[in-house]
């Protein structure tokens, strides 16, 4: 690190640092997140290098241990991330046949992913419409007032806390017929 001028700024090697865009905290979204999910936010945003959007690799485990903080606040804060429309998961974590596992990986809406402009989910904050599935259970959550038959994720296959899996993708949701004839093939 270089010597301080009489202004207080240094010369030489420049410490990296973690842009949050002034829009950005303006947002009713960012105004409504509690404070830890404000820190998740720009933890996971430290991980951003510049070209590895969709690829931002970060445990609940890690991030607690980062964040100091308990590994329940910090799954309600990504969920809340996920909610208000910060992150998106891009695909989902698991643990390899070898014992070791991969973490979440997650996309920021804020910025551009594979060559595409960036989605602000979060500027449709109070409308957005998301299912997430509860960590314990495998079900949905879904928003008050929403009828049961609309909440149905009875998929066993599903183990994922971030990433429901397509109702066609399980078996107890498959139409009878669609499954004949995807056998019959």
């Amino acid at each position: 690190m270089g010597k301080a001028d009489r202004k207080g700024r240094t010369k030489g090697a420049v410490q990296p640092f973690v842009q949050v865009l002034k829009p950005t905290l303006k947002e009713p979204a960012w105004k409504a997140l509690s404070y830890g999910a404000r820190c998740l936010y720009i933890t996971l945003k430290s991980y951003y290098r510049g070209d590895n959007n969709g690829r931002l690799f970060l445990s609940v485990r890690k991030a607690a241990e980062e964040l100091g903080a308990s590994r329940s606040s910090t799954e309600r804060w990504f969920r809340d991330l996920i909610q208000h429309g910060f992150i998106m998961p891009t695909r989902g974590g698991f643990l390899g046949g070898d014992g070791k596992g991969t973490a979440t990986s997650w996309r920021l809406t804020e910025l551009g992913f594979m060559g595409e402009q960036p989605t602000k989910d979060y500027k449709d904050w109070p409308n957005i419409k998301t299912r997430i599935p509860s960590r314990k259970s495998g079900q949905t959550i879904t928003k008050i007032g929403t009828p049961r038959h609309e909440n149905r994720d009875n998929c066993h296959e599903n183990r994922d806390a971030f990433t429901p899996k397509p109702p066609d993708q399980c078996h107890e949701n498959r139409d009878v017929s669609t499954y004949q004839l995807q056998g019959t093939k």
